[in-house]
């Protein structure tokens, strides 16, 4: 990420993922994707003596497998709080979040969902404009907070999943599109181990223009705040 945390380019916080399925061309050119294969989370060395000073954000980020670009702009802070404090690539965040929530399946990451969820739902807007009668995509949201809050099951927060994949695959709009996936991968945040952080980011592609998606991932990064006031460990 660059000094100024653009988002010219699609953020990898993972080097390396790959889908767990081909994606569908759509016939307006744009795609839909499906889950990223599970990622073990991995977590920072113990350290056996505990007399050795701190690791850097650097140092953390990269034994985390974050992307170069994030490492870059993390190293220039003391410290994970500060870092964490002045982010504003909600994206990347909830990638930190997930590498630090736990295996797939750990009760932690249900907060994890919440905080996916959050960020996913400010493309929901945009998605009733083009289909105000088509409520999946709130659905597989809605679902996505009870999860979080325990009052839903794995089998049914993956319906409402799946429910909102085919709303991605069957609009017409690309904005649309983006909207509906946001939904779809806040629900396979859990699943999927790395896939909540693509939430924030399908949240910010729903939105027209780099300034206004510059703008939708800093809304998530406060967000990320609410559900993490401090730094994931």
């Amino acid at each position: 990420m660059s000094s100024n945390q653009t988002t010219a380019a699609r953020p990898r916080p993972l080097e390396g993922a790959q889908p767990h399925a081909s994606r569908n061309s759509r016939r307006d050119g744009r795609a839909v994707g499906r889950p990223f294969t599970v990622s073990t989370p991995m977590t920072t060395p113990p350290d056996p003596a505990g007399d050795s000073p701190p690791m850097t954000n650097e140092q953390i980020l990269t034994n985390l497998g974050a992307c170069s670009e994030a490492v870059k702009w993390a190293s220039k802070y003391r410290t994970p709080k500060a870092a964490w404090k002045a982010c504003e690539r909600g994206d990347w965040m909830l990638w930190y979040a997930g590498r630090r929530a736990g295996p797939v399946g750990d009760p932690r990451r249900r907060r994890l969902m919440g905080a996916a969820a959050a960020c996913a739902r400010l493309a929901l807007p945009i998605w009733q404009k083009h289909n105000p009668k088509d409520e999946r995509v709130e659905k597989c949201l809605d679902a996505c907070d009870d999860y979080a809050k325990g009052s839903v099951n794995d089998a049914q927060l993956a319906a409402a999943g799946a429910a909102a994949w085919a709303a991605a695959r069957a609009a017409a709009r690309a904005a649309a599109v983006d909207a509906a996936w946001a939904a779809a991968r806040a629900a396979a945040g859990d699943a999927a181990g790395d896939a909540a952080w693509d939430a924030a980011w399908a949240a910010a592609g729903a939105a027209a223009g780099a300034a206004a998606r510059d703008a939708t991932l800093k809304r998530c990064a406060d967000l990320d705040r609410e559900h993490y006031p401090e730094v994931p460990r």
